[in-house]
């Protein structure tokens, strides 16, 4: 679990069952399990560009923290970043890395990111995160 300050401490943790407790929660408009909703990560060679748009981004934060708060909003916690803009880039270099985590497998190498063609991101250079596989294996 990955620490990062909002309204107080919270603790990033992504796992099937946040998974599903966002998509209940959310009625099926957050699904984590369908590789569309991860389209604001694009691979290049080793890297990954985060570049979420900011629903993907509150959406993503939200999958990582109701594990330990089920009460927690989405408008939560967009009205706390909000009073807090200045966490922001904190934050988001956090949850990047969180993200990034999740596409690497413990040898190292990066998993694949391959949703369907007709939602997949695009092969133009987007603004965002670059996190190349050297710097996330010094994280671990």
């Amino acid at each position: 679990m990955t620490a990062i300050e909002l309204d107080r401490e919270r603790h990033l943790h992504f796992s099937i069952g946040s998974f599903r407790a966002a998509y209940e929660k959310s009625n099926g408009a957050v699904n984590a399990l369908d590789p569309r909703f991860w389209g604001f990560v694009q691979q290049r060679g080793d890297d990954f560009v985060f570049a979420p748009s900011p629903q993907q981004f509150i959406d993503i934060l939200w999958c990582g923290l109701i594990h330990e708060d089920a009460e927690l909003t989405r408008e939560q916690l967009e009205a706390w970043l909000d009073a807090n803009f200045s966490a922001y880039p904190r934050c988001y270099a956090v949850l990047a890395q969180s993200v990034a985590d999740l596409f690497m497998r413990k040898d190292g190498a990066l998993v694949p990111l391959s949703p369907p063609a007709e939602a997949g991101p695009s092969s133009e250079p987007s603004a965002g995160t670059t996190l190349d596989s050297a710097t996330m294996k010094s994280v671990h």
